[in-house]
């Protein structure tokens, strides 16, 4: 089992090839969501395993709070908010910003109002709101907005 302590001993990597693969993975799993919702599972497992194997990249957050989700998804609350505090360690240690939306959506939104204070939850979504727009995240930017709300 992997925690964040493991994570920080991976060398980042910064290969155009590999980058590629990864976004590729990433995108795959979105868009598997709206079709073969069978196969999205497998998918973030992959990108997850592909950004352990090749080094962390930068879509890696966003592998880590996918995986989260969907471990949320399947009633493993303790693992996918383990999943999830990975995701906003490897953001934060990395310094990415252009995924703050997307990852504070899917681990403050979905995961963590069922396992934090939602006092927490609520400041990080509208910290997702605010930095998406900074970084034309538009999309999960409103995500994180209407999730603030409720």
């Amino acid at each position: 089992r992997i925690c964040v302590a493991d994570l920080k001993k991976i060398e980042p990597n910064k290969e155009k090839q590999v980058v590629s693969a990864s976004r590729l993975l990433n995108i795959l799993g979105t868009l598997s969501l709206s079709g073969k919702k069978h196969l999205c599972p497998l998918i973030c497992f992959k990108s997850v395993q592909f950004n352990i194997k090749h080094g962390i990249l930068s879509g890696m957050p966003i592998s880590l709070a996918t995986y989260g989700f969907l471990l949320s998804r399947f009633g493993m609350l303790t693992e996918a908010t383990s999943y999830c505090e990975m995701a906003n360690a490897v953001r934060e240690d990395l310094g990415i910003v252009e995924t703050i939306a997307s990852v504070n959506m899917s681990i403050y939104g979905i995961v963590f109002p069922f396992s934090k204070p939602l006092r927490e939850c609520e400041k990080q979504l509208h910290h997702g709101y605010t930095a998406g727009f900074e970084v034309g995240d538009v999309a999960n930017s409103l995500r994180c907005a209407s999730l603030h709300r409720y």
